[in-house]
């Protein structure tokens, strides 16, 4: 739907793919902005929209039923993530990560793992994926492994790239009271995922 930004009145909409009845135990959908459209995440699928409208492609994705794999729920739906022109995506219920091409949506790798919890971003050429209680960066060019993290019991806070690399944050005992539990920030390489500085 198209809405007029001045009075929220309804000015346009279009009708873009049908989606089976599965995916309403599933709903889930995340857009990203591009030049000229957007770049949806919608569970199970992705596509690239203009913004007359029209679809440009769709992409499916090899997800499984939420009746069969309910930590689902534990992933993050994240907006995909676009540069260069190419599209990042993973979706709840796929043990995938994948990059397409924006304009055709042509696979260009697709990187297996058991279990993704979301995409962190993009730092001097690797995307940084949080997976279970690992940190994972794939070489954003063929989505090859180039070093992994272990991070036990880490919070759902990240931020990535720019001159400190990645922040990420854990719990830990409590240096002043050892019974109890307190947040801990944590700082990775982002060239070889070595812990350089933490922060109670």
């Amino acid at each position: 739907a198209v809405y007029a930004l001045d009075t929220g009145e309804t000015m346009t909409t279009h009708f873009l793919v049908e989606i089976r009845e599965s995916w309403r135990q599933r709903r889930v959908c995340r857009t990203t902005q591009v030049a000229d459209g957007f770049v949806a995440s919608v569970g199970g699928f992705v596509m690239n929209v203009d913004l007359s409208g029209g679809v440009r492609w769709v992409r499916k994705q090899v997800v499984l039923p939420a009746s069969e794999e309910p930590t689902w729920v534990a992933q993050r739906l994240d907006r995909p993530l676009v540069e260069a022109g190419r599209v990042f995506a993973a979706s709840p219920g796929v043990r995938s990560v994948e990059c397409m091409d924006t304009d055709t949506g042509r696979l260009i790798w697709r990187s297996i793992l058991p279990y993704v919890h979301r995409l962190v971003g993009l730092a001097d050429g690797k995307l940084i994926v949080h997976a279970g209680d690992e940190f994972l960066a794939l070489n954003d060019a063929t989505g090859q492994v180039q070093w992994r993290r272990q991070i036990l019991a880490p919070f759902d806070a990240e931020l990535c790239g720019g001159e400190h690399g990645i922040l990420v944050s854990r719990a830990i005992a409590s240096p002043a009271n050892p019974g109890q539990r307190c947040p801990e920030l944590v700082w990775l390489s982002a060239d070889d995922g070595r812990i350089t500085a933490t922060a109670a």
